[in-house]
């Protein structure tokens, strides 16, 4: 199994997979298994920092490393859960979600990914179909 490392820092909206807000930075290692993609994220979020509504075409495996970590679903009454460092949490892919740092010192969470090969990791969604802030 080969391994390749991606880095990606992103200030402010940007063109790349997450753009959540300023100072956060991904470092990314995609592991190259026949058919499958397995991408790990890192993400620091500074406090306050609020993601895309987004989702994954795959399921997601997060290990908060620091801080909190706070996920709402795009479902009636858009519930929340909250996540303290380590926490596992698992996403279902396809699930539309939004993620942020609710906490005064800042998050960083680790992500593994399992994704056919090719796709984006994120799917932005321009509004949430349930959760309506």
């Amino acid at each position: 199994m080969g391994c390749r490392t991606l880095k990606v820092v992103v200030h402010g909206l940007a063109a790349a997979s997450w753009a959540l807000s300023s100072h956060l930075v991904q470092v990314a290692l995609r592991y190259d298994v026949p058919g499958l993609d397995l991408v790990q994220v890192k993400v620091s979020l500074a406090p306050g920092a609020r993601g895309p509504w987004h989702y994954h075409p795959g399921p997601a495996i997060i290990v908060v490393k620091r801080g909190t970590f706070k996920l709402t679903q795009d479902k009636k009454d858009c519930p929340t859960e909250e996540y303290s460092a380590g926490s596992v949490v698992v996403e279902e892919g396809f699930h539309i979600h939004q993620p942020s740092n609710p906490g005064s010192e800042e998050t960083e969470i680790y992500t593994l990914f399992v994704i056919a090969p090719e796709p984006a990791l994120d799917q932005i969604i321009t509004e949430p179909k349930a959760c309506k802030m």
